[in-house]
């Protein structure tokens, strides 16, 4: 029985023995990979470092080298370039195998080894594992030229419009207000408009008619109005993906100001453009009626004065006269009456 225990024993020593023999002969391997050995500028490179080994592996510390004029590096796991050198610390956990992918551009048209020129690999009590240097090269080539198709340029034409001249899609053809007057007055291409309302209407509904069935209408913005701006929009988009936007700037008076304001809106609405113009004319023609009516009572009174002044005139001519007259018949008659005085008093002396 104790011979049979030392045989089974001495068999498990050899075969322990032989396992540690031969993993420490070969503890680990590292397999460099590159996604394509051929490849044209710009396009990707991938090179894959492979570690396995029989013992968990803790840590990888690499160094690789390149042809800077060839590739350009991109990026890679615990990896920094510097400058044509990659240097690569990357821990790994328990596993037995570790996968560190580097991934480069090509630049231009050459060939370029990819050298591990050294790696070591770290188990789990920290126990270096040295690896042998491995390599691949890639072939880099320039894209082929390809040749450009000439294409013939097209005008865009105009949108089609109708007899009026609006266009037959991608505008607004109407727009209302409720409770609201636009200002300016609506027109499809013009694309901003006010309205102002009182203190009392708290909600304005706003539609807008798309120049086709087929246009798009998309409203922003409440119904419902706070106290001061409120801004709306409407964007028309149609078939082809134009878009057009119209903005309505609604404004809600605050109390206060309702009277003072419906005031002046009546005032501006009595004074617009088209309103001063009319009135401009009726005035004209009044005073043009009344220029008629009264110019020939005006010549009637001209003509009537001027027969008055002439009588004034003749009147007074005939009466400085008939007093001249009169100052002629007084001087005789005074004449006359002194000469038959001094008659009767010669007649009446005595003679001596």
């Amino acid at each position: 029985m104790k011979k049979t225990l030392c045989l089974i024993l001495m068999l498990a020593v050899t075969i322990i023995c032989a396992v540690t023999a031969f993993a420490d002969n070969e503890p680990a391997t590292l397999a460099l990979q590159t996604s394509q050995s051929q490849l044209t500028a710009g396009e990707t490179l991938t090179v894959t470092l492979n570690i396995s080994a029989v013992k968990p592996v803790g840590r990888v510390s690499a160094s690789v080298s390149y042809d800077q004029s060839v590739l350009k590096f991109v990026s890679g796991s615990g990896a920094k370039d510097t400058g044509g050198t990659i240097q690569i610390e990357q821990l790994n956990g328990l596993d037995t195998s570790a996968a560190i992918t580097l991934t480069f551009t090509a630049v231009s048209a050459g060939n370029s080894n990819i050298s591990v020129n050294s790696c070591a690999v770290y188990d789990a009590f920290d126990e270096q594992y040295s690896l042998p240097a491995a390599s691949a090269a890639v072939n880099v080539t320039e894209p082929q030229q390809t040749t450009t198709q000439q294409t013939t340029e097209t005008t865009p034409t105009s949108p089609a419009t109708d007899a009026n001249g609006v266009p037959t899609q991608g505008v607004l053809t109407d727009l209302t207000v409720v409770n609201g007057k636009l200002v300016p007055p609506f027109m499809y291409s013009i694309h901003e408009y006010s309205v102002t309302v009182p203190y009392d209407v708290t909600k304005v509904e706003i539609n807008g008619k798309t120049a086709s069935l087929q246009d798009h209408i998309w409203y922003t913005g409440n119904e419902d109005c706070k106290v001061g701006l409120n801004v709306r929009t409407i964007t028309v988009t149609d078939v082809n993906g134009n878009k057009t936007t119209y903005t309505i700037n609604v404004t809600r008076l605050e109390k206060d100001a309702q009277i003072t304001t419906a005031a002046s809106s009546a005032a501006a609405d009595s004074t617009s453009p088209a309103d001063s113009s009319t009135k401009e004319k009726k005035a004209i023609a009044d005073n043009k009626d009344i220029k008629q009516t009264l110019m020939p009572a005006l010549y009637i009174i001209l003509a009537v004065l001027v027969v008055a002044l002439v009588i004034v005139i003749l009147w007074i001519k005939g009466k400085s006269s008939g007093s001249k007259e009169q100052d002629k018949k007084n001087t005789k008659q005074r004449s006359k009456i002194k000469v038959s005085g001094n008659k009767k008093g010669n007649n009446g002396k005595k003679k001596k």
